[in-house]
């Protein structure tokens, strides 16, 4: 399974490593997924219907039939994503500004742009047509009648501070576990923060703060205080290059339309990963038009949830 520290220390310069590292940096939220690589832009995977069923026979006869999995075909289309921008002239002649190195700021802007927004197209929460799926899409998909992965605190949405919020918000979690098996749970830095807040402060502190631990890992190098749930790791998906928060309380539930989401992923083969081409995962070019430098950033890239039981979420969750 392949990290971005992975194909950082695989970068075939030390350009692109610093831009990787520049990414991953600035949003710890991709050190959770996994990436891999292929060398089309097109991606066919089966989206898994129901196992072949194992069966005893006695000796001397034959296995039954059984119908195979997976099932039925989906072509997935990377989009390539990134930025272009021209340099000022004069300061790109003469490389530096207040001091500094002008032209390394300015990869470092763009390293930071790309990271930000890239993330926020991998969780779709704003999805356009002619963009990768996200995980929003992905659950959606798999989200069949008989297949439910998106688990709703109330009719209406409630903060976890209302009377039973709490624990219908725990009631719901434990079904997302035992319906996913997640590897990580992502939302955003609110939800993480009244939760820490009720596991001291609420009647029902107990239950809560037994179901939370914190400990600190080393992620890339550096060390981070990580908060689990049941075991399972809580990111914050984070903000977006302009600052606004990835997932937002901007979700309907009922008549409340001040709703967000917790999502739980596995990652892996065979289930929720990012495919990108070969050789890298960021491609990174400057080139001159004219009387202008231009830096460009793209990584082309598509969000692949490879079965029904990698990703889920829990909705409803309202602002305290």
């Amino acid at each position: 399974m392949a990290t971005m520290y992975d194909l950082r220390s695989r970068a075939e310069t030390p350009m692109k490593a610093g831009l990787i590292r520049a990414i991953e940096e600035r949003s710890p939220f991709y050190n959770y997924l996994t990436l891999r690589q292929t060398d089309s832009i097109f991606y066919g995977m089966r989206q898994q219907g129901d196992l072949p069923e194992a069966s005893f026979r006695n000796y001397n006869a034959t296995f039954g039939n059984q119908d195979t999995a997976p099932v039925d075909l989906i072509q997935i289309s990377m989009a390539d994503f990134g930025l272009s921008t021209s340099t000022d002239p004069v300061m790109a002649k003469e490389r530096t500004r207040e001091g500094g190195n002008y032209m390394a700021s300015m990869r470092a802007e763009l390293a930071y742009s790309v990271g930000l927004d890239w993330k926020k197209h991998i969780i779709g929460g704003s999805h356009a047509v002619g963009q990768p799926l996200g995980l929003k899409q992905w659950v959606d998909f798999y989200n069949a009648s008989d297949n439910q992965l998106v688990f709703t605190t109330a009719t209406n949405g409630e903060k976890l501070s209302d009377s039973g919020a709490l624990q219908r918000f725990i009631s719901s979690m434990a079904q997302l576990i035992q319906a996913v098996q997640p590897d990580v749970f992502v939302t955003n830095r609110k939800v993480i923060a009244d939760l820490h807040s009720l596991a001291v402060t609420s009647a029902q502190n107990n239950v809560l703060a037994a179901m939370f631990s914190y400990e600190t890992a080393v992620v890339n190098g550096r060390p981070e205080l990580v908060t689990r749930f049941q075991g399972v790791p809580i990111v914050e998906a984070g903000i977006d290059s302009r600052g606004a928060e990835i997932i937002q309380y901007n979700e309907t539930v009922g008549s409340n339309s001040d709703c967000t989401t917790v999502y739980g992923i596995r990652n892996g083969n065979g289930n929720f990963s990012i495919i990108h081409r070969n050789p890298g995962l960021i491609e990174y070019t400057e080139s001159v038009e004219g009387q202008r430098e231009i830096l460009t950033i793209s990584a082309p890239f598509a969000a692949v949830a490879e079965n029904t039981r990698c990703v889920g979420r829990v909705k409803g969750i309202r602002q305290e």
